[in-house]
């Protein structure tokens, strides 16, 4: 059996349904053993005048190649109504595989680990909630001791892994890293 990240993110429509939506298809062809809360956050890399982001980290337990699992989630984007996973822009959904076992692997359609999963604060803190001792394969590092340059972005906790929404003035803090 394999273990595998995922990150869950959506800015358009009713985006906590959005994450809901997903995690559901997603448990039709893995086991989902964790989940973190939702976050909120700005848009990176694209518009910012852009809706904001909800964003979500799972732990999944696979039978499937990283490539069969790509697969699996391109057809789930595709159901959700995601067009062109290519483009930066406005999305109905996002899921990507952020650590596949302590594989390394870059092939055309597919890098494990992330390559932009260090800079992206609305993957490491959720990862970093549901499993905070984490090792990242490129270096065998503590993921927690590669952040110290990351600070969080405008990031707030928005729902806790239940859906049970938060008050929106609660700021994220390092400490609960």
């Amino acid at each position: 059996m394999n273990t595998a990240y995922l990150s869950i993110g959506t800015n358009l429509g009713n985006r906590l349904e959005n994450i809901k939506t997903a995690y559901n298809l997603l448990g039709n062809y893995v086991g989902i053993i964790k989940k973190s809360s939702v976050y909120e956050t700005l848009p990176q890399e694209m518009n910012v005048s852009a809706p904001k982001f909800l964003n979500s980290v799972i732990k999944i337990n696979t039978d499937k190649t990283p490539e069969e699992l790509l697969q699996i989630i391109k057809e789930i984007e595709t159901k959700q109504g995601r067009k062109n996973k290519n483009q930066k822009k406005s999305r109905i959904i996002d899921i990507d595989i952020i650590l596949f076992n302590d594989l390394i692997l870059t092939s055309e359609e597919l890098v494990i680990p992330h390559p932009r999963m260090l800079y992206r604060d609305f993957v490491v803190y959720p990862l970093l909630e549901i499993e905070p001792e984490i090792i990242y394969p490129l270096g065998n590092i503590k993921l927690k001791d590669c952040i110290q340059s990351l600070t969080p972005k405008n990031i707030v906790k928005y729902a806790d892994s239940n859906f049970n929404l938060l008050p929106i003035s609660e700021d994220f803090k390092r400490s609960n890293c």
